[in-house]
């Protein structure tokens, strides 16, 4: 943001010093007309700049699964789980596993599970663009699969 102000302060200055110049040529009106139409448009085009999406648990939902199908996979001392799904071999890392400790203790490491949830884009993504099967999930619901 501030680039964009020292940008526009630069830009404002040449405005002046060109409208300055032209005060003798008796075209003011008209060109005061069109640097204020361009003013205008590279503000509007500056404020709607497309802001990069958020990834990580905090990030934007892209979708919601319901009843997926998959492995679980977790570590209780370290806070950290995943689940492999099975249709498409994704792997979703699960966010805030403390606050679904109740229904990990119903689970083991390695159990077919049925889970919903929240899809969110992986940070990883950005440093290694061949992890485009990475994502992470705030869960909703994960209990053991009856099916084997």
């Amino acid at each position: 943001m501030f680039i964009i102000i020292v940008l526009f302060e630069v830009l404002l200055n040449y405005v002046k010093i060109f409208l300055f110049l032209c005060t003798n040529l008796g075209v003011m009106k008209k060109i005061r007309q069109n640097l204020l139409f361009i003013v205008a448009a590279l503000i509007l085009i500056t404020v709607n700049c497309k802001k990069e999406p958020k990834c990580g648990c905090d990030g934007d939902v892209l979708s919601e699964i319901t009843d997926g199908k998959g492995t679980v996979y977790f570590n209780i001392q370290n806070g950290y789980a995943y689940i492999i799904e099975n249709q498409l071999n994704t792997k979703y890392d699960i966010c805030s596993v403390s606050d679904l400790m109740d229904d990990f203790e119903k689970l083991e490491d390695g159990d077919k599970v049925i889970f919903s949830g929240f899809v969110k884009d992986d940070c990883y993504k950005r440093i290694n663009p061949y992890a485009y099967y990475y994502f992470v999930i705030v869960l909703s619901k994960i209990a053991k699969d009856s099916e084997k």
